[in-house]
C-alpha cells in the first residue's frame, strides 16, 4: 500500500542551507577566542526590525575566512521578501559587522554568501 498520500508519513520540506564565508580585508591574526555570529534573516521592511530564520555563533579556529553553514525552514521563506546574511565577528583584538545586505533564497540570489565584515571604531 502507498503511503504518500497519508499527511503522517509524508516527508516535510528539506531545509533550506545557506552556506559561504566570512571574512575581513585587515591583515591581522586573530587571537583565540574570537566568535563569528551569522545570521539570515527577512530584512524586506525598512521601518520594522529584520526577522532572524537562522543563525549560529562560530568559535573561529585558525584565521579568516570563516566557513558557515545555516538551515532555513522553508515555510518562513517568502518568496516575494528580501533575505540576507548578516554577520559580526568578535574578538579580544577588535569587533568587525557586515555593513550592506549579502541577499540569499530569494528574488533571483543563491543560497551562498561571502560576506567581508568591516571593523567597528572602538567603544
Amino acid at each position: 500500500m502507498d503511503d504518500s498520500s497519508d499527511p503522517a508519513t509524508a516527508a516535510a520540506p528539506a531545509l533550506r542551507v545557506v552556506s559561504g564565508t566570512v571574512s575581513f580585508r585587515e591583515r591581522i591574526a586573530l587571537p583565540p577566542g574570537a566568535v563569528v555570529t551569522v545570521r539570515v534573516a527577512d530584512v524586506s521592511l525598512a521601518d520594522a526590525p529584520a526577522v532572524v530564520l537562522a543563525q549560529n555563533a562560530i568559535e573561529v579556529v585558525g584565521q579568516v575566512p570563516v566557513p558557515f553553514e545555516l538551515a532555513v525552514d522553508p515555510a518562513d521563506v517568502d518568496e516575494r521578501a528580501t533575505i540576507a546574511v548578516w554577520a559580526r565577528l568578535r574578538s579580544a583584538v577588535g569587533t568587525w559587522v557586515s555593513d550592506t545586505h549579502t541577499p540569499v533564497l530569494t528574488r533571483g540570489a543563491g543560497n551562498t554568501a561571502d560576506v567581508v565584515v568591516r571593523r567597528t571604531p572602538d567603544a
